[in-house]
């Protein structure tokens, strides 16, 4: 049934499967592809028979194609089971789409028991999310998943975001939105698959990131540098209280001094000769002397010199904070493009392990000039 139904052959009873095999590829030496375009599609769900003939008969020639076709149903027309095993399959296929722009950060802190608490901010780019016609209130379905290298899911959050348009279209339109969410999460290596899917068209993207949670023992950690964005740059949401007790999320964890929150950028904005301030969160960083050095790299691993870096104010940690730190930076002369920003942090006597982490930034391209006056 399922052969036939979508045009193919089925092969059973050979115990030789070289023979099937050589049969297939000489049943399959030539294939020709038909598009058909209706001209009515009404009645819809109606099953639509398909007659292929060739207009002269050739000796020894046998034609097969699929007997006929349903019209595809739209995304709000589908069953939830359907819907549910579409998500299954974009999710696990790990194929990345930009359909609706993301851009992921987490970022693993020591927790309370033996899981680590592994924030994960979601940028979803605005204009991608509300192409096409909305509806006033727009259901923005959430998908995070956190799978090891077998394809078992150990932690996931799925919420469905309603957005009033009238209230927040105009900013979702020149930024987007800011989905903050948690994992719980042992250490290891992990894949996170966030989808981002539009309710109403069911237009989504997916992104794939790599996240390594550490051990959180004795040595040095540190995460990569965060650079806060401008305040009320984007439509800000969190993740709602989770299981059958709605436990509510941890604290917010990005903090300045003072506890003054700050939201950081996913995927940052540098541009050459701008000063800009950035966080530095971690642990286990030795003496109070230490010291930090950043480094500027092509996506290919190129060192670029110049720039300036200078931690400027340092915040100890406690039993259930991190270490901190304040620090401006200067970028390089560089050119459009992606980059990577890696920092170290040491202690001065060298008698501590190093640690290092990198965060991927963009240097945008210039904005054009207006006409001259």
């Amino acid at each position: 049934m399922m052969a036939k139904g979508t045009g193919g052959e089925l092969y059973e009873s050979f115990n030789d499967l070289t023979v099937a095999f050589n049969q297939m590829l000489q049943r399959t030496s030539v294939t020709y592809v038909l598009a058909v375009e209706p001209d009515r599609l009404q009645p819809e769900g109606e099953y639509h028979r398909l007659r292929v003939e060739l207009k002269k008969p050739l000796r020894g020639v046998r034609l097969v194609h699929r007997p006929g076709y349903f019209l595809p149903k739209t995304y709000l027309e589908e069953t939830s089971l359907e819907k549910l095993l579409e998500t299954a399959n974009l999710v696990m296929s790990g194929e990345e789409s930009d359909a609706v722009r993301t851009a992921v950060l987490a970022a693993p802190f020591h927790g309370a028991g033996e899981k680590a608490y592994v924030p994960v901010l979601i940028e979803v780019d605005g204009a991608t999310l509300l192409a096409g016609q909305p509806p006033p209130v727009l259901g923005v379905e959430i998908y995070l998943y956190a799978l090891d290298a077998s394809g078992a899911v150990h932690d996931f959050v799925t919420q469905t975001v309603g957005l009033d348009l009238a209230k927040a279209g105009a900013g979702l339109r020149s930024t987007g939105l800011k989905f903050f969410g948690h994992l719980d999460l042992l250490p290891g290596d992990y894949s996170l698959r966030v989808l981002v899917r539009n309710g109403a068209s069911g237009r989504s993207g997916l992104r794939v990131v790599p996240v390594h949670v550490p051990a959180f023992g004795s040595e040095p950690w540190l995460l990569p540098a965060l650079f806060p964005d401008p305040p009320d740059r984007w439509v800000i949401t969190r993740e709602e209280p989770r299981g059958e007790s709605k436990q509510a999320p941890p604290p917010y964890p990005f903090l300045l001094k003072g506890g003054q929150s700050f939201v950081p950028a996913s995927k940052p904005h540098l541009y050459p000769g701008r000063e800009t301030r950035l966080m530095l969160f971690g642990s286990n960083l030795a003496a109070a002397d230490w010291k930090a050095e950043a480094k500027v790299l092509t996506p290919d691993g190129h060192e670029i010199s110049g720039g300036t870096f200078e931690v400027i104010e340092r915040i100890a940690g406690t039993a259930t904070t991190p270490d901190r730190a304040i620090a401006h930076f200067r970028a390089p002369d560089l050119k459009p493009g992606e980059y990577l920003l890696r920092i170290t942090v040491a202690g001065s006597a060298g008698g501590t392990t190093p640690a290092t982490s990198s965060i991927r930034f963009a240097v945008p391209p210039p904005a054009p000039r207006g006409p001259r006056s």
